[in-house]
């Protein structure tokens, strides 16, 4: 789930258990029921244009991460198990880091500009197994908002046939470490298929949701989201997501060029 993934660099994760609520699909089998899983085709290989912003505050200080990204995202196989194991390569990298409005030296667009990234997901859309093809330069550096990106851009499906005006619910409950303490952090997402549409040439289905999550004791994060689903091969053709918390503000695009 894109809110859990996005929060990832302030949390270790390692139990997460995610329950349907409950569906409600259109009665009956229409035009435009959509089956919500991925399909990727071995072999097939696409661009996208991805964007992404984080604002964070603590002990006085204002830290703000900005990047754009070109890259190409491809399905290698469909492993035995199901899974899909795909790569991104990284044409274009555009970031930059401040801390207070002061420049931080960054060397992200250098670092990743012609790297692969390998990992699996699955047919609902979990991620695992992100790890550099080759030797990447502060690797343990990057990889936390690395894997938070690519956990994000790939939103958890029901692996349900669903109608126009049908949603889903789905709670996540994650035990993380934070400040060496045990903690319990509870996600709610509610997703409406909104109608069917056409976006980049491809027939869509365009999803709207918004949840929260929240850790006992703390201040809710909120967020909204929308994205065009093409349920034939690409998956996401276009997504956007925004989370705000206490102390900080995510916002994250991808789309298909």
């Amino acid at each position: 789930m894109f809110a859990r993934a996005l929060s990832r660099s302030a949390l270790v994760v390692f139990l997460s258990v995610v329950v349907w609520l409950f569906l409600v699909p259109t009665p009956g089998l229409a035009k435009d029921d959509v089956h919500f899983v991925y399909n990727f085709k071995p072999g097939s290989s696409q661009k996208f244009e991805i964007d992404f912003g984080q604002e964070t505050s603590f002990s006085g200080r204002n830290y703000v991460f900005l990047s754009e990204m070109e890259l190409t995202e491809t399905c290698i196989e469909i492993e035995e198990s199901g899974l899909f194991k795909m790569e991104v390569t990284f044409i274009e990298v555009s970031s930059s880091m401040r801390m207070n409005d002061k420049l931080i030296d960054n060397k992200m667009d250098e670092v990743l500009v012609g790297q692969t990234l390998g990992y699996r997901v699955n047919k609902i859309g979990e991620v695992s197994d992100i790890r550099p093809k080759s030797y990447i330069e502060g690797w343990r550096q990057f990889s936390q908002v690395l894997d938070a990106l690519i956990n994000g851009w790939y939103p958890e499906l029901p692996d349900s046939t669903i109608g126009v005006g049908g949603n889903w619910v789905c709670l996540d409950t994650t035990e993380t470490m934070r400040e060496d303490q045990r903690v319990t952090m509870i996600t709610r997402v509610v997703c409406q298929f909104e109608e069917m549409t056409k976006e980049k040439g491809r027939q869509c289905a365009k999803i709207k949701g918004e949840g929260a999550s929240h850790i006992d004791g703390e201040k809710e994060n909120k967020f909204e989201f929308e994205y065009c689903f093409d349920p034939k091969e690409v998956g996401i053709v276009k997504f956007k997501a925004k989370i705000e918390g206490e102390s900080q503000t995510i916002e994250l695009k991808k789309e298909l060029k």
